[in-house]
Protein backbone atom coordinates (compact mmCIF):
# COMPACT_ATOMS: atom_id res chain seq x y z
CA UNK A 1 0.00 0.00 0.00
CA UNK A 2 1.00 3.55 -0.55
CA UNK A 3 0.19 6.68 1.00
CA UNK A 4 -0.21 10.01 0.74
CA UNK A 5 -1.15 12.95 2.74
CA UNK A 6 -2.35 14.44 0.38
CA UNK A 7 -5.10 11.61 -0.37
CA UNK A 8 -8.57 12.93 0.87
CA UNK A 9 -10.13 12.32 3.90
CA UNK A 10 -12.72 10.08 2.40
CA UNK A 11 -10.24 7.41 0.88
CA UNK A 12 -9.27 6.19 4.01
CA UNK A 13 -11.42 3.61 4.82
CA UNK A 14 -11.23 2.05 1.23
CA UNK A 15 -7.28 2.80 1.25
CA UNK A 16 -7.12 0.95 4.28
CA UNK A 17 -8.54 -2.84 2.78
CA UNK A 18 -6.58 -2.11 -0.65
CA UNK A 19 -4.43 -4.72 -1.84
CA UNK A 20 -5.08 -7.25 1.39
CA UNK A 21 -2.42 -9.84 -1.14
CA UNK A 22 0.50 -7.30 -0.68
CA UNK A 23 0.18 -8.13 3.52
CA UNK A 24 0.50 -11.76 2.84
CA UNK A 25 3.68 -12.01 2.57
CA UNK A 26 5.07 -9.26 4.65
CA UNK A 27 5.49 -6.60 2.33
CA UNK A 28 5.42 -3.06 3.98
CA UNK A 29 3.00 -0.58 3.34
CA UNK A 30 4.58 2.60 2.33
CA UNK A 31 3.34 5.77 3.58
CA UNK A 32 5.19 10.04 3.47
CA UNK A 33 4.51 13.22 4.76
CA UNK A 34 4.61 14.50 0.80
CA UNK A 35 5.89 17.83 -0.19
CA UNK A 36 3.94 19.40 -3.12
CA UNK A 37 2.47 22.54 -1.63
CA UNK A 38 0.12 23.16 -4.05
CA UNK A 39 -0.98 19.44 -4.10
CA UNK A 40 -1.87 19.69 -0.46
CA UNK A 41 -3.68 23.14 -0.95
CA UNK A 42 -6.60 21.33 -3.35
CA UNK A 43 -7.08 19.12 -0.87
CA UNK A 44 -7.16 21.66 2.03
CA UNK A 45 -4.22 20.49 3.95
CA UNK A 46 -1.19 22.68 5.02
CA UNK A 47 2.20 21.34 4.15
CA UNK A 48 3.51 22.45 7.80
CA UNK A 49 0.54 20.18 9.34
CA UNK A 50 1.18 16.73 7.31
CA UNK A 51 3.28 14.93 9.61
CA UNK A 52 0.12 15.06 12.02
CA UNK A 53 -2.33 14.91 9.16
CA UNK A 54 -0.95 11.15 8.17
CA UNK A 55 -0.20 10.32 11.64
CA UNK A 56 -3.79 11.09 12.49
CA UNK A 57 -4.91 9.28 9.67
CA UNK A 58 -2.11 5.99 9.94
CA UNK A 59 -4.20 5.43 13.39
CA UNK A 60 -7.46 5.63 11.52
CA UNK A 61 -6.54 2.99 9.44
CA UNK A 62 -5.35 0.49 12.11
CA UNK A 63 -8.77 1.11 14.08
CA UNK A 64 -10.55 -0.35 10.70
CA UNK A 65 -7.99 -2.59 10.50
CA UNK A 66 -8.24 -3.97 14.60
CA UNK A 67 -12.11 -3.57 14.66
CA UNK A 68 -14.88 -5.59 12.86
CA UNK A 69 -17.11 -2.09 13.21
CA UNK A 70 -15.28 1.00 13.85
CA UNK A 71 -15.45 4.67 14.00
CA UNK A 72 -12.60 7.16 14.20
CA UNK A 73 -12.70 10.80 15.30
CA UNK A 74 -9.56 12.38 15.17
CA UNK A 75 -8.21 16.51 14.51
CA UNK A 76 -7.29 15.38 11.14
CA UNK A 77 -9.13 12.28 9.95
CA UNK A 78 -12.71 11.11 10.78
CA UNK A 79 -14.59 7.90 9.77
CA UNK A 80 -18.22 6.95 11.10
CA UNK A 81 -18.91 3.82 12.29
CA UNK A 82 -17.61 1.66 9.59
CA UNK A 83 -16.89 -2.14 7.75
CA UNK A 84 -13.47 -2.33 6.41
CA UNK A 85 -12.95 -6.20 5.01
CA UNK A 86 -10.47 -7.92 4.19
CA UNK A 87 -8.45 -7.23 7.44
CA UNK A 88 -4.65 -7.70 7.10
CA UNK A 89 -3.33 -10.79 7.84
CA UNK A 90 -0.68 -9.32 10.41
CA UNK A 91 -1.48 -8.36 13.83
CA UNK A 92 -1.96 -5.73 14.92
CA UNK A 93 -1.09 -4.29 11.38
CA UNK A 94 0.72 -5.05 8.26
CA UNK A 95 4.29 -3.74 8.49
CA UNK A 96 4.47 0.21 7.47
CA UNK A 97 7.81 2.09 5.69
CA UNK A 98 7.78 5.83 6.65
CA UNK A 99 9.41 7.71 3.19
CA UNK A 100 11.51 10.48 3.52
CA UNK A 101 14.57 12.64 3.80
CA UNK A 102 16.41 12.03 7.26
CA UNK A 103 14.90 14.00 9.90
CA UNK A 104 14.01 14.16 13.48
CA UNK A 105 10.52 14.13 12.86
CA UNK A 106 10.58 11.57 10.47
CA UNK A 107 12.52 9.08 12.66
CA UNK A 108 10.31 9.66 15.98
CA UNK A 109 7.33 9.49 13.41
CA UNK A 110 8.45 5.90 12.44
CA UNK A 111 9.12 4.46 15.88
CA UNK A 112 5.79 5.96 17.20
CA UNK A 113 3.16 4.15 14.65
CA UNK A 114 6.11 2.60 11.83
CA UNK A 115 8.06 -0.19 11.41
CA UNK A 116 10.98 1.26 9.29
CA UNK A 117 12.27 4.26 6.78
CA UNK A 118 12.23 4.35 3.14
CA UNK A 119 14.62 6.48 2.02
CA UNK A 120 14.98 7.44 -1.89
CA UNK A 121 19.35 6.99 -3.02
CA UNK A 122 20.26 10.45 -4.24
CA UNK A 123 17.95 12.48 -1.89
CA UNK A 124 20.28 13.16 1.12
CA UNK A 125 22.35 10.40 2.47
CA UNK A 126 21.11 7.02 4.39
CA UNK A 127 23.88 5.36 6.45
CA UNK A 128 25.22 8.10 8.30
CA UNK A 129 21.24 8.43 9.56
CA UNK A 130 20.82 4.50 10.62
CA UNK A 131 21.73 5.43 14.04
CA UNK A 132 19.46 7.86 14.34
CA UNK A 133 16.47 5.86 12.92
CA UNK A 134 17.60 3.43 16.04
CA UNK A 135 17.51 5.77 18.81
CA UNK A 136 14.17 6.76 18.18
CA UNK A 137 12.92 2.85 18.04
CA UNK A 138 14.78 2.96 21.70
CA UNK A 139 13.54 6.38 22.93
CA UNK A 140 9.80 5.12 21.88
CA UNK A 141 10.40 1.91 24.38
CA UNK A 142 11.28 -0.63 21.24
CA UNK A 143 13.99 -2.69 20.20
CA UNK A 144 16.18 -0.97 17.95
CA UNK A 145 16.89 -3.98 16.12
CA UNK A 146 13.04 -3.74 14.81
CA UNK A 147 14.26 -0.19 12.78
CA UNK A 148 14.20 -1.66 9.44
CA UNK A 149 15.72 0.40 6.44
CA UNK A 150 14.51 -0.56 2.82
CA UNK A 151 16.58 1.50 0.09
CA UNK A 152 14.24 2.85 -2.65
CA UNK A 153 15.15 4.08 -6.33
CA UNK A 154 18.53 2.51 -6.03
CA UNK A 155 21.26 2.64 -9.09
CA UNK A 156 22.19 -0.54 -7.99
CA UNK A 157 26.14 0.04 -7.83
CA UNK A 158 27.39 -3.31 -6.62
CA UNK A 159 29.18 -1.09 -3.93
CA UNK A 160 26.25 0.73 -2.99
CA UNK A 161 24.67 -2.44 -2.29
CA UNK A 162 27.40 -3.75 -0.36
CA UNK A 163 27.88 -0.58 1.85
CA UNK A 164 23.75 -1.14 2.41
CA UNK A 165 24.24 -4.60 3.09
CA UNK A 166 27.20 -4.25 5.62
CA UNK A 167 24.98 -1.49 7.39
CA UNK A 168 22.24 -3.68 7.77
CA UNK A 169 19.78 -2.45 5.12
CA UNK A 170 17.03 -4.81 4.72
CA UNK A 171 16.17 -4.36 1.25
CA UNK A 172 17.20 -2.48 -2.00
CA UNK A 173 15.06 -1.50 -4.27
CA UNK A 174 15.79 -0.63 -7.89
CA UNK A 175 15.19 2.23 -9.77
CA UNK A 176 13.58 1.47 -13.28
CA UNK A 177 12.83 3.91 -16.01
CA UNK A 178 9.19 4.73 -16.39
CA UNK A 179 9.12 3.47 -20.31
CA UNK A 180 7.55 0.69 -22.08
CA UNK A 181 8.76 -2.70 -21.75
CA UNK A 182 11.42 -3.29 -23.92
CA UNK A 183 13.34 -0.29 -21.87
CA UNK A 184 12.34 -1.81 -18.42
CA UNK A 185 13.81 -5.90 -19.38
CA UNK A 186 17.02 -3.88 -20.53
CA UNK A 187 17.15 -1.77 -17.16
CA UNK A 188 16.32 -5.20 -15.25
CA UNK A 189 19.23 -6.95 -17.42
CA UNK A 190 21.46 -4.51 -16.49
CA UNK A 191 20.90 -4.15 -12.86
CA UNK A 192 21.42 -8.48 -13.16
CA UNK A 193 24.68 -8.03 -14.87
CA UNK A 194 26.11 -5.14 -12.58
CA UNK A 195 25.05 -7.11 -9.60
CA UNK A 196 25.27 -10.89 -10.33
CA UNK A 197 28.39 -12.11 -8.24
CA UNK A 198 27.07 -10.07 -4.99
CA UNK A 199 23.60 -11.34 -5.62
CA UNK A 200 25.18 -14.81 -6.20
CA UNK A 201 26.39 -15.47 -2.46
Amino acid sequence: MVGRVASSPKCARVVSSAHPGSWRGGAPSRVGYGWNAEEFATHGVDLAEAPAVLADRIALMQTLWNQDEAGYDGPHAAVEPSWSWPKPVQRPRPPIHLGGRASDRLFTDAAAYGDGWLPIEGYGTVLPHMTRLRDAFEAAGRDPADATVSVFSSMGDPATVESYAEAGVARVVVWLPPEDRSSLLAALDGHQARLSDWLAR
